[in-house]
């Protein structure tokens, strides 16, 4: 049985996560803006008091990329290498922090890791509610899911927009910093663009609209699960978070039919 206190932190936490896939859909966010939403959203979601995001540096490194609660200016060059062990990277301290207690939860995406988000605490064992809990830990794993479809999506839109000026000038716009590898896709783009093929385009935009439903359909999974069991009180929250998934998935399948 939840005792009160337990519910109440249950609520919020479906509150905040409805939130997340409410987030105003007028306007993709930037990579700055998705960078800082993910910090502030795992710093609430876990009550932390700090948060820092890490993200994958060309398969080498996790590297500190936004922080709330910690000058940034203190672990920008705090690096760790990706040879190490997930286990380890989730059970120790990714960085020196004078914290009573911390928490790591792995961002991955297609098998592939690519970024941290690590909370910090001066409550000792505050995130241990994560570890024993079932719902709490399927909510934060919905979350971070989430957010790693969200990063990848923007760092592959920021890529494309590059491509493109790039070869609009005829000429080098800027670097390109790629969270993923976006080879085949490049491929594609690249073919399309030289052969005027409108066929290879379609096969760029499906790819793409399949990788953000196969998210999509595990959130929905974890939603409908998390229905069955909640209490009344927090349906609406998650009914909030099936209605906006749904709306996606639909523009998903439109999308793939319009290239069909």
């Amino acid at each position: 049985m939840f005792s009160i206190s337990d519910e109440k932190k249950l609520y919020q936490r479906l509150k905040t996560l409805s939130n997340v896939f409410l987030l105003p859909t007028s306007k993709l966010l930037d990579y700055k803006s998705i960078l800082r939403t993910v910090t502030k959203h795992f710093k609430i979601f876990t009550e932390a008091d700090a948060s820092v995001l890490m993200l994958n540096n060309n398969n080498e490194n996790l590297t500190p990329v936004f922080s709330m609660g910690i000058p940034f200016s203190k672990i920008k060059d705090s690096p760790l290498p990706l040879s190490t062990r997930l286990k380890d990277i989730v059970s120790r301290p990714v960085l020196d922090m004078r914290y009573s207690s911390f928490m790591n939860t792995p961002l991955i995406h297609n098998r592939k890791l690519i970024g941290l988000s690590a909370v910090f605490s001066i409550v000792p064992e505050n995130f241990h509610t994560f570890e024993r809990d079932k719902y709490d830990n399927l909510l934060l794993t919905i979350l971070a899911s989430y957010f790693a479809m969200s990063i990848e999506n923007v760092t592959l839109s920021d890529s494309i927009k590059s491509l493109e000026r790039f070869y609009e000038e005829g000429k080098c716009a800027g670097t390109i910093h790629i969270a993923g590898d976006v080879t085949e896709l490049k491929k594609m783009w690249n073919q399309a663009t030289q052969t005027e093929n409108t066929a290879s385009s379609d096969m760029l935009i499906t790819e793409i609209a399949r990788e953000i439903n196969n998210s999509l359909s595990e959130i929905t999974g974890y939603t409908q699960s998390l229905l069955k069991e909640a209490a009344e009180k927090n349906k609406h929250a998650l009914a909030k978070i099936q209605a906006h998934t749904d709306r996606a998935r639909s523009f998903i399948r439109q999308l793939l039919d319009f290239v069909k």
